[in-house]
């Protein structure tokens, strides 16, 4: 209950700010129709008023349980997608209307109001259709040297291809990752990992996922963990048979220990760790070995360092997804769950790395967030 009540809890607030500003939206709007003797079109403004944010305070029921399983198809995606720009759109019309409310005497002032009030009503559409843009784009190839303290010789160079947070469905087709994975492959990396979030939904078509992820190749071969999303659609088991037939083993709470030339390198990957759980119970970091973890969360990361993991890498964020620069501060949603939102950290000697990752969840959208499959490259530190 308090992991549902902890990832839903933007979309309470959100939903419950929407909803005040609905009603205060429609109260004047059903006022001024009664003051101009409209009391018909007072009623209507009224009723919609009722609809709307009976809706808006459904919505983090509905998105946020299990019923929007039951909705058909990939109908709760899209649901989701148009319910979060019509809140947007709600909290612009709502400052228009505060604008345009005011008693202004200045012709060409009113006029200058009203032109603001129509870009501000605007601007969700506009950002969303950018964010749209950048979503379906093709991903970045972002490589990225990380410097591990007594590397060995052998391990110097070694190159891992990670995908993360595919979200396979409406949002992110099959030429999307048939994309990646050739983008993966032709960075020619020796090993490869999948951190988590093949899908978003139960009904999300995980078999075609995991077909298309057997074309990556690797010399060491390809790994993975699972994320919150496999979870939440009961399909952790589904998917670790799947990507074990198709060549991916996904480490559950275990270790794979691969060699390269006299150097070890123990490779360790866990289902995902829910917020505030206690981290990490069932793994330890190998001795006489370079230990790399693979965790969809990279809240793990404070435990892993402490640990004596190398390096943790990890995805669960999007990078943010919707990331504004504000004074040279990066302002998104997720870091109110996490210090950890992308890129690379470091902390006593050890390091994370948190792709942006591919796909999207709410809305496809990405703005300051580009989507990337990451090429980690470790480097003697």
């Amino acid at each position: 209950m308090n992991e549902i009540l902890r990832r839903n809890l933007p979309n309470i607030l959100i939903a419950l700010a929407a909803a005040l500003v609905q009603w205060q939206l429609a109260a004047r709007l059903a006022r001024a129709a009664d003051s101009a003797g409209r009391h018909g079109k007072a009623r209507t403004w009224r009723a919609l008023g009722f609809v709307l944010i009976a809706w808006t305070l459904l919505m983090p029921v509905v998105f946020g349980t299990g019923l929007q399983l039951q909705l058909p198809g990939n109908g709760a995606q899209w649901a989701m997608a148009a319910t979060l720009l019509y809140l947007a759109t709600a909290f612009a019309g709502g400052a228009a209307y505060f604008l345009t409310s005011r008693n202004v005497v200045n012709p060409s002032r009113r006029q200058a109001l009203k032109a603001i009030s129509g870009a501000i009503v605007a601007l969700p559409a506009g950002f969303a259709a950018a964010g749209i843009i950048r979503a379906w784009s093709r991903p970045e190839l972002r490589e990225i040297s990380i410097a591990i303290p007594g590397l060995p010789k052998d391990l110097q160079g070694l190159r891992i291809a990670q995908l993360t947070d595919i979200h396979y469905g409406p949002f992110f087709s099959m030429r999307d990752l048939e994309w990646a994975v050739a983008m993966a492959n032709e960075a020619k990396p020796n090993l490869t990992v999948v951190t988590g979030d093949l899908i978003t939904r139960r009904s999300d078509n995980l078999e075609e996922c995991v077909w298309i992820l057997r074309g990556l190749k690797a010399d060491a071969g390809v790994y993975g963990c699972h994320g919150n999303h496999e979870v939440y659609a009961r399909a952790v088991n589904a998917a670790t048979a799947l990507g074990r037939a198709a060549g991916i083993q996904f480490l559950r709470s275990k270790s794979a220990t691969l060699n390269f030339g006299s150097a070890k390198l123990a490779l360790t990957g866990v289902d995902y760790q829910p917020q505030a759980s206690r981290y990490l119970r069932t793994v330890r970091p190998q001795p006489g070995a370079v230990n790399i973890l693979l965790s969809h969360n990279p809240d793990v990361f404070g435990r892993a360092a402490l640990l004596g993991f190398d390096l943790t890498l990890a995805g669960h964020t999007h990078g943010g997804q919707i990331n504004v620069e504000i004074l040279h501060e990066h302002l998104n949603v997720a870091r109110f769950f996490t210090p950890w939102v992308y890129g690379l950290y470091r902390q006593g000697g050890r390091s994370i790395y948190v792709s942006g990752g591919l796909g999207t969840v709410g809305a496809p959208v990405r703005l300051g967030a580009p989507p990337e499959v990451t090429v980690v490259r470790l480097c003697a530190g």
